[in-house]
Formats: structure tokens, sequence, C-alpha cells
């Protein structure tokens, strides 16, 4: 939330947020856009005006203003369609501008506030709380906003209202840090064997495999979808580190029209690697993944490998890359020649370091990073300490279940524990896991954060 400027403005954020009432971790956040907000009744004296934060708001002198936009419900599988508390964020000139009040499902909260709100929160002022009375939400709820001028416009400068969103939380069906019971993957090797290439058609590389120095990490900022007819296209969400909704000017922009794999997977820093149905490993690197250009590598679209014959292959950035095959063991290979597509992979590339890896979704965090998500859609942490040069080597806080809800048809991984999951409406969500490093579960309170809709797509990467 950026925090208004004084000169002449007045800037009104209305969230719905939790302090010591539970825990914002806990609570799945749906935004309203400014945009989504209409006024109710009579618009006379009252103009909308659309700026690059929201929509800021003129009225006549001591004119009654009330904006309503609908409610829309959360995701099932996500959260419980219950609001358990409204905090209102707003700064106004005193006595030129008030809140007046918030209604929604029949709960009407009445005050009379001005002042600088921006971040304070005052009970029964801006800031109301149903812990253990939550109201429902149906599929035609609306959320009306009260507000109040002294003066108008010409008389009174400072009375202006930019009206930025609306955000509502809903209590989620929250991750957990329980550890599951029963069959669990399995990090370490059962005989010494495990730790070597074994004779189970692992991938070759075309030349002899030259050894060289560990990873380095690469940056994870472009987001690429897949569309039914082969196109591939960009994206670039610039309010990653926070989940605010901010995009890039060329998100959505066609950056190829012949993508045709069975499986693709981005290493980061635009390299890009894609297994056609013959099991051949090809590469390739979007030079204009910093801005959407349209610009590749010469050699993109080099075959690096054959016999890629996996239920599951994913990049843990720098050049590694993991690989599931049918029977749920977890390989691992490190292609030394990702920053220039050359055919150079580590000596031991294609070593077998776990078995029991049968999850329906696993991806990277970096670093030796792996996210698992399981069909009962529990979310599981691990971290492979051997990932630099495929020993089998993992930290003891392997295995640690950090979610459960995890319903999405597809979940990708951004930089610095930022996880992106699509549901099945195809609408997109924000998460960052504050635990990344070492397993725990902490997540960024804005966790759950719908940021865009109408990702529906083949395939998101």
């Amino acid at each position: 939330m950026s925090i208004p400027q004084y000169a002449g403005k007045l800037v009104l954020a209305v969230l719905f947020m939790f302090t010591e009432h539970a825990l914002p971790a806990q609570k799945l956040k749906l935004t309203i856009p400014a945009s989504d907000f209409e006024v109710q009744g009579s618009k006379r004296d009252v103009t909308m005006e659309n700026v690059s934060n929201g929509v800021r708001i003129t009225a006549g002198a001591f004119k009654t203003v009330k904006l309503v936009a609908a409610i829309k419900k959360p995701d099932p599988a996500m959260a419980n369609a219950f609001v358990q508390g409204v905090v209102v964020h707003f700064y106004s000139k005193v006595q030129y501008a008030y809140l007046k009040g918030v209604e929604f499902s029949g709960r009407s909260m009445s005050t009379n506030l001005s002042g600088d709100f921006t971040v304070a929160e005052r009970i029964n002022g801006n800031a109301w709380y149903w812990d253990d009375h939550s109201v429902p939400v149906y599929d035609r709820s609306f959320i009306s906003i009260e507000l109040s001028f002294s003066g108008g416009f010409e008389s009174v400068p400072d009375a202006q209202l930019l009206l930025n969103s609306v955000d509502i939380y809903f209590p989620r069906k929250l991750p957990t840090s329980a550890l599951r019971e029963g069959n669990v993957a399995s990090v370490a090797p059962k005989t010494r064997a495990d730790q070597i290439k074994v004779s189970n058609n692992p991938p070759i590389a075309l030349v002899p495999a030259i050894d060289s120095k560990p990873p380095t990490t690469s940056t994870r900022e472009a987001i690429y979808a897949l569309t039914d007819n082969h196109e591939l296209k960009w994206y670039k969400h610039d309010g990653r580190n926070d989940g605010s909704i901010a995009w890039s000017a060329k998100s959505g922009e066609s950056v190829r029209n012949d993508w045709n794999f069975k499986q693709a997977f981005s290493n980061g820093d635009g390299v890009i690697y894609g297994i056609d149905d013959a099991e051949d490993l090809f590469w390739y690197r979007h030079s204009g993944f910093a801005d959407g250009g349209t610009g590749w590598a010469a050699n993109s679209g080099t075959k690096i490998g054959n016999g890629w014959e996996f239920k599951h292959v994913f990049s843990g950035g720098g050049g590694l890359i993991y690989a599931i095959d049918a029977a749920g063991d977890l390989w691992w290979h490190r292609h030394d020649g990702y920053a220039d597509g050359t055919n150079r992979w580590a000596a031991n590339m294609g070593r077998k370091i776990g078995n029991g890896w049968n999850f329906k979704q696993v991806f990277s965090g970096g670093n030796g990073i792996i996210y698992a998500i399981d069909d009962a859609g529990d979310l599981w942490w691990y971290r492979h300490t051997g990932f630099a040069d495929g020993t089998n080597a993992w930290d003891e806080r392997s295995h640690s279940k950090i979610g459960n809800g995890w319903n999405f048809k597809q979940v990708l991984p951004g930089a610095n524990g930022t996880l992106y999951a699509v549901d099945q409406a195809g609408d997109l969500f924000w998460y960052r896991h504050d635990g990344l490093t070492d397993g725990s579960n902490r997540w960024s309170e804005k966790s759950g954060s719908k940021i865009e809709h109408g990702w529906v797509f083949k395939e998101v990467f």
C-alpha cells in the first residue's frame, strides 16, 4: 500500500485486515479494484476520475457519497465464505472529509472519523472484528463505503478522495506445520548403489560430459504461459516482492508461436528447456526475458540430450535439472552449458538422490529448495544440500509440511520464496514463503492475494 501525498489530496484505502485477533497468514485476501466501485444513488455533483493508483472522487459541498461494489466469494477449496473483520485505512484533512461507515451482508459499522489512519487502527473507529461470529458472504453480496464531505471541491481544495482498493480476508483452509504420517518421500538411499547412476534408462548427453564449477543462482522474473495453439506468452509481475497487482506493460505479449513440447521448464535468466515426444531435450534462451522483447539467442533450439523419459522434470536454477521417473525415483543433473547452450554436463550427471517422490506437483525454489504437493493438497518442503555437486545430502528438516489446501491446477516458483498458483477458474494467486531457507511455516501476511484472472493456459512456467 502506497502512502498518500498530502499536497491537496485525500487518500482512502479500505483494507480488511487482522491484528492480534487472527494471524494474517491464516487469511485469504481477495482484492476489489477501485474501478469496480460505482456511486449508489444520485451522481449529481460527484465525479470519479481514474488515476494511476485508484479512482479520485470529488463531491459537492456537504455531500454524502456511498460507493458500492460486488464481493466475490473465495474458492471453496481455499477458504470459507465468511468475513471476520474490517479495517479502514485512510488519510483525510481534519474537518474536511470523514469516513462515515461501512456496510456489507447486513452488517453496518458507523463512525465519524477523520485524520491520518493510513497505518493506525482504532477499534470501532476504523477497525471492527468478528472472530467468533463471522459474517457470511453469498453469491450476490455487496460492500458499500459511505464518505462525507464538509465542503465542495471549489471551496475546500483538500476535499478529494482517492479510493485505492478493497481487500477482503476470509479464513483460509490454512497451512499447518504437522508432519504427514505414513509413506513419505525418501531423501536418503538405502544402499550405496542408490548414489550412483543406474541402468534405468537415465538421460544421456550427446557428447562426453565435462565437470565444471557449481551452478550460480538464476533470477526468475519472467513467467511464460503456453496456449493451446502453441503460442508462448511472456509476463512479468512487477509486484512479485509484495504481492501487489502490478505488471509490466508488455505482459501478455507473444514471444513465440511454435512451442510444441510435452514438458517445458524455466531455468531463469531467459533459459528454457523443452522435452519433445521423442524424449529429446532442447535448449532455448529468450534474450528479451527482462522486458518482453521477442529476441532469442541464435542457437536457441539446440538439442542437448536424449532419453529424457521422465514423468516430471523441473529446474533448480543455475543449470540444475531434477527429474522424477515413473517409479518415483528422483534424479540429479547439472547442465554446465546452460548459459550459452553448449552441450556440457557435470561428469556425475544422472545421479539418483531419492525415491518415493510420488507427488502430483514438484518444483524448486532455487539453491536446493524443493516443494512438493501430494494428492491430498498438502505442501511439503525439502532442501537438497548436495544440489551443487549431486551428492545425496539433505537438510534434516526436509519433509516439513508447510501447508494444506493446495488444490491448484498449477503452482510455479518465482524468486525469494514467491509462489504463484493458478486455480481451476483461471485466477492467479501470489504467495511468499518466508520460511524458504529453513522450512518453517512462515508466510507473508499478503499470501493468497489474487493478482490476475483469465489465466486459462495449457501450461505455465
